[in-house]
């Protein structure tokens, strides 16, 4: 994947994330999708490694699979009947 294309990918998730109301840090919400993806992955996913996949401070390959991978998570969620 590109930079822009990474780049565009934590857009779209930051977007989604505000579509669902769990962008606020100060709600406790980065511990809940830390969890979230840590029990979805199988790996012991930090609140500091999540953000620095979505701050773009780091953009290996992991944090790149990091971003796929919570951007599923939350098109998921979206996409529940309400």
């Amino acid at each position: 994947m590109s930079p822009q294309e990474i780049d565009a990918l934590r857009k779209e998730v930051k977007k989604k994330l505000i579509d669902l109301d769990l962008d606020n840090r100060n709600a406790g919400i980065q511990p809940r999708l830390a969890a979230d993806l840590s029990a979805r992955t199988g790996k012991n996913i930090s609140t500091q490694t999540l953000n620095m996949a979505l701050t773009g401070f780091r953009s290996s390959a992991a944090y790149q699979n990091l971003l796929e991978e919570l951007h599923t998570m939350l098109s998921e969620r979206i996409n529940l009947p309400t």
